[in-house]
């Protein structure tokens, strides 16, 4: 029942957010090394403010379409 639910949670995951470096790990994360933690979070970090940016942008086009 566990690993149905993780299944599930990753692939929506997936699907909402493609570009996550997590879903991309090719080894358990607890044999990753403090720079691997630090560059999943440099990725996790620069996803956020793309997709901050791109919300921004959509809703100052949309505000100022109306």
């Amino acid at each position: 029942m566990i690993f149905s639910l993780f299944g599930y949670f990753r692939s929506e995951h997936k699907k909402h957010s493609p570009k996550c470096a997590f879903l991309s790990l090719t080894k358990p994360t607890t044999e990753l090394t403090v720079g691997e933690l630090i560059n999943l979070e440099c990725e996790r970090i620069n996803n956020k403010m793309v997709c901050n940016v791109t919300g921004a942008v959509y809703k100052s086009v949309m505000d100022n379409s109306l």
